[in-house]
């Protein structure tokens, strides 16, 4: 499998990390290594037969400046040497450095570089930890930093502040938020802005994408051909975007907004987001191309997913909730929270902001970025009817519990498309999310429990009858759930007013 480095400043033994998709198969056991440099590669998620799904990889690599090296990952043995540690951490940053918000500073140094809320992965050439400290005085408001410690001595910082909780009373816009971030007493990021409720912001801007002690700049180029091959993204065919095309793209990140996706984003049309044909950044190119322009737009508009206020994670464990523990809850049940939002969050046209930057990144964010949409989805419904309806409001249910998180296509906002896109986030965070995530076994179970009702009700009709077809139809998009036959097209008549393209984005997910 190659892989491809490009350093806009070059030097020897530049560090790295990214993420990287593996054909089933392919990496059966044992280990690889890179052809060139350092290396260690840390699997996060395995193909049913056993072999390496998705890995993060890091290494440290000579690279002349602005000219692309070719790495090939084969079987072999990584670079060996010492685990890094926390220890090491503590000696490796640099002094005064911190982020603080409202007033808290977290001051990464000493002691506290030992207490991390996540160990991502550890090695010889890169260990990596997620940071957690509460603002003073909010409730809600917490800082977050992900710290990369590589061998030689050099850090990797990417900070967040989130206000995000599910059972915290009282959620609401924290409004004229001071944020600034230090590194080794150097100011690298300075602004105020209001931290939406249910929100998780970056500390980013323009295309520094993390804080580095010594920044390499280095950029991947994927071979695309391969990752479409893979089969964890659709193979978007013979599409070739222009250069015209790939230069519009949006491949900078500004605090708190929404990287051009519609504040309405439900209006009529879609989203281009989600197609990624309106001049947005849309993640595809990415997979087509590979093109810089295209991988810092995919990156951009995935920390653009922060902004919406769709984000929910569990105070007591400080993890984005398991359904197993929320099996009455919903956004009908908690407080919905007050004050202003960068925009109105819509089922039936959501994008998949993290799914892809985490394959190609192998940032934690955005893992947790999928993982909060799928969570959103599993909130929005009723408890009552995520057991799986006989038909709109009526009993009897397929499952005993809230937990087993149903989409009905059938009924209510979700209609086809919702459906499909809310099963399109559940099934992304259930192939990316390591099995020894806490949220896993609640996820995997949900996939199980959406299956099995889609087939007793569409299928065989063992749930549901009336809802078997030969046409593939899975509820209609007019009735809002009141009826099975159009208000407003003939009414009194057996036909049925829908979208056809509704159902085929079903069979697609």
């Amino acid at each position: 499998v190659p892989f491809t480095l490009t350093s806009a400043v070059g030097g020897s033994n530049l560090p790295w990390t990214f993420g990287h998709a593996f054909k089933q198969g392919d990496w059966a056991s044992g280990t690889i290594t890179a052809s060139t440099g350092e290396f260690q590669a840390v699997p996060t998620t395995y193909w049913p037969d056993g072999s390496v799904r998705h890995a993060i990889i890091s290494g440290r690599t000579t690279l002349s400046a602005g000219v692309a090296t070719a790495l090939t990952l084969a079987a072999g043995t990584p670079t060996a040497g010492s685990v890094l540690t926390t220890t090491d951490l503590q000696s490796a940053i640099p002094a005064t450095t911190t982020i603080t918000v409202a007033g808290t500073t977290m001051t990464l140094a000493g002691s506290f570089l030992a207490s991390y809320q996540r160990e991502v992965c550890a090695g010889a050439v890169m260990s990596n930890w997620l940071y957690r400290l509460p603002v003073s005085g909010s409730s809600h408001v917490v800082i977050w930093a992900d710290v990369r410690l590589y061998k030689g001595g050099t850090v990797e910082i990417f900070p967040w502040v989130e206000n995000a909780y599910l059972n915290v009373p009282s959620p609401t816009s924290a409004v004229g938020v001071a944020c600034a971030v230090v590194v080794g007493g150097v100011s690298v990021f300075s602004t105020t802005f209001t931290v939406a409720h249910h929100t998780r912001i970056p500390l980013l801007t323009g295309s520094t994408f993390s804080y580095w002690t010594s920044d390499p700049e280095i950029t991947p180029k994927h071979d695309t051909t391969y990752l479409r091959g893979t089969k964890m993204v659709p193979n978007y065919g013979t599409v070739t975007p222009s250069t015209g095309t790939l230069n519009a793209l949006q491949q900078t990140y500004t605090p708190n907004t929404i990287a051009g996706v519609s504040g309405n984003m439900g209006s009529a049309g879609g989203s281009g987001a989600v197609v990624g044909w309106y001049g947005l950044p849309a993640q595809p190119f990415y997979c087509i191309t590979g093109d810089v322009r295209a991988y810092r737009a995919a990156i951009a508009f995935g920390l653009s997913g922060g902004s919406w206020s769709t984000h929910y994670r569990d105070s007591a464990t400080n993890e984005f909730i398991r359904y197993d523990q929320h099996a009455s809850t919903g956004l009908d049940t908690v407080a919905s929270g007050s004050g202003t939002t960068n925009g109105t969050f819509a089922v039936t046209h959501q994008p998949s902001f993290g799914y892809l930057p985490w394959l190609i990144t192998g940032r934690w964010w955005f893992l947790d970025e999928t993982l909060s949409a799928a969570t959103y989805n599993y909130l929005a419904q009723a408890a009552q009817r995520r057991r799986g309806e006989t038909s709109f409001s009526t009993a009897p249910y397929y499952a005993a519990s809230g937990s087993a998180g149903i989409i009905d296509p059938r009924a209510g906002t979700y209609t086809v498309r919702g459906a499909a896109w809310s099963l399109n986030s559940l099934f992304l965070a259930h192939a990316i999310l390591p099995t020894t995530h806490t949220c896993y076994e609640s996820i995997k179970a949900t996939t199980e429990w959406n299956t099995a009702f889609y087939k007793a009700t569409f299928v065989d009709g063992t749930h549901a009858p009336g809802h078997v077809n030969q046409l593939g139809i899975l509820g209609t998009y007019s009735s809002g759930g009141a009826s099975l036959y159009g208000t407003g097209h003939n009414a009194a008549s057996n036909y049925w007013f829908d979208a056809g393209w509704q159902h085929a984005m079903m069979v697609q997910v």
